[in-house]
């Protein structure tokens, strides 16, 4: 219960921010909610990556999305696919080159 109490806020003494000859500092505290126009932009993007994911060559995305969406290695989609490891590494530049031009 005591470490509970000490995740819920932090504190700190007002009084230490006055000085001796009465002059006060001024504190900016900052707010770690989500910003609305920061939560949009990203909504913005995720939605442009995804429809470009989705115009990608079928076997470059399917090796696009093993390697960032399965978290394979290169090894792991080689065998797989029952392809080489630098047939991945092709396609995954390829696949990277396709995105890119998609997305701008």
């Amino acid at each position: 219960m005591l470490l509970r109490k000490g995740h819920g806020s932090s504190m700190f003494a007002i009084d230490a921010l006055i000085q001796d000859e009465g002059v006060r500092e001024t504190v900016e505290l900052r707010d770690h909610q989500v910003n609305p126009e920061q939560c949009y932009a990203r909504l913005q993007t995720e939605e442009r990556l995804t429809k470009a994911i989705r115009r990608m060559r079928p076997k470059h995305r399917e090796v696009f999305e093993l390697r960032w969406g399965g978290d394979l290695s290169l090894n792991e989609i080689a065998q797989s696919l029952c392809i080489s490891v630098p047939a991945v590494k092709s396609r995954l530049l390829r696949a990277r080159n396709e995105l890119r031009q998609y997305v701008q």
